[in-house]
């Protein structure tokens, strides 16, 4: 039976990821940051410059604006521990 979801504007979807075996995905506060900085750097899609590329002209005061034009998610929420890491986003 097909669900009518006629209701639902702009759905909110949850992800999870969550390593192998426990493994440590987050080993330092800078890891931490670093992901939050791609979160942010990502949720308007495709810039002119990698994100590694991006906080190497950072460091040096060159980076290029982020394109904000076209925001393809809002983030919500997210919950960030060792080994996982959820989110809620439209």
């Amino acid at each position: 039976m097909k669900e009518n979801n006629s209701f639902m504007l702009q759905p909110i979807y949850h992800v999870c990821n969550k390593s192998i075996e426990h493994f440590t995905i987050f080993r330092n506060n800078d890891e931490y940051s670093r992901f939050l900085l791609s979160l942010e750097y990502y949720k308007y899609g495709k810039q002119k410059e990698k994100f590694s590329r991006y906080l190497e002209l950072s460091k040096k005061g060159k980076a290029p604006e982020i394109d904000k034009s076209k925001q393809l998610i809002n983030i919500y929420a997210y919950c960030i521990m060792l080994s996982i890491f959820f989110q809620n986003y439209a």
